[in-house]
């Protein structure tokens, strides 16, 4: 849904998945927002104005739900595992999102990330925040207009987290999604200018991840027969070993059991989705959570043209991933300490 003038109406209701892209006024007493909600799936959601959790309406009786917030002080304080709060029936979702007719205009919209200081950097400054408009808004606009961390996105095809830097092009956030910002130094700002009412063909599938400057981004895939995910390490001899916060993502877990989670380690045993570090020894340590005993296949996303190991430490087996992608078996469970990467 495009809208490009003005209309005057009592009220208007915005149906999810929907983008609307108004570069007029909209002029009415009463929005409201109606949300298809899939059984069994979490929903990540950025509502543009305080929402009473005693105001939810539902279409069945039937319909069980629950609704969280994350606080990201008592990760800081408490680990990853202290994030999310419930909210009982007489609490309020607040929003952080500003003016909501101005939302649904044109206006520009900053939002203030919180700092939490931590002893450990991967659980330091979460802020769990949202894309305004109710239209797709552009990743790489968000990194022009001066940000400086990881975005970290709920994916309901992937039923797992995907994460994104200023090394992602064509990449966009649906409408009022929520996600994750690991605070460096900058705050959020959405433009008008980055919102577009509907993907370009070429950008609906996740968007290709390339190496820039002297750096060099290596983007792995683990495929299975029901269940998937992606890592990727990048080196760079301006970067450290020790977590940064703008350049590494901790891993997230996902609340699906049946999925799978592909992740380098550091030298602390950190969980890395995005490891930014100097070649030093060439040894990446890789490891992965698997939902079932099957047959995995490791694969570059991406040819690089340099030469990329994978080494399986328990059978011996070398493969040049520029060359063909290595499978194994496994049983379900926690593979630490099988696979390497050598560059």
């Amino acid at each position: 849904m495009n809208i490009l003038f003005a209309f005057h109406k009592k009220s208007f209701a915005f149906y999810r998945d929907a983008s609307l892209l108004v570069d007029s006024d909209i002029q009415t007493e009463k929005i409201s927002f109606n949300w298809d909600a899939w059984s069994g799936y979490w929903h990540f959601v950025s509502f543009p104005y305080d929402l009473k959790m005693s105001e939810i309406k539902l279409t069945s009786s039937d319909t069980r739900f629950v609704v969280r917030e994350y606080d990201g002080k008592s990760r800081a304080d408490k680990g990853v595992g202290e994030s999310w709060r419930q909210l009982s029936d007489s609490e309020t979702l607040k929003a952080n999102t500003g003016d909501m007719k101005a939302l649904f205009n044109r206006a520009s919209v900053t939002i203030p990330l919180n700092t939490y200081a931590s002893d450990n950097a991967m659980n330091a400054n979460w802020n769990f925040v949202g894309n305004p408009y109710p239209a797709y808004y552009s990743v790489e606009r968000l990194f022009a207009d001066g940000l400086d961390a990881t975005v970290t996105v709920w994916s309901p095809d992937l039923n797992n987290y995907e994460y994104y830097t200023q090394d992602d092009k064509d990449v966009y956030l649906t409408p009022l999604t929520a996600f994750f910002v690991q605070k460096k130094t900058s705050n959020l700002v959405f433009n008008p200018e980055g919102r577009v009412a509907a993907l370009p063909r070429e950008t609906q599938a996740a968007s290709a991840l390339r190496s820039v400057d002297n750096r060099q981004v290596v983007n792995l895939l683990l495929a299975g027969e029901k269940a998937s995910d992606r890592t990727r390490v990048v080196f760079n001899e301006a970067a450290s070993l020790e977590y940064e916060i703008g350049l590494d993502a901790a891993k997230f877990g996902s609340p699906n059991a049946e999925a799978a989670s592909f992740y380098s380690l550091d030298t602390q045993g950190n969980r890395l989705a995005i490891n930014e570090r100097p070649v030093a020894d060439g040894v990446v340590r890789l490891g992965c959570v698997l939902p079932a005993k099957g047959s995995y296949t490791i694969s570059l996303k991406e040819k690089i043209g340099k030469g990329i190991q994978l080494v399986d430490k328990q059978t011996g087996a070398v493969c040049d991933l520029n060359q063909e992608a290595y499978t194994f078996e496994a049983e379900a469970g926690t593979l630490s300490d099988r696979f390497e990467l050598r560059s």
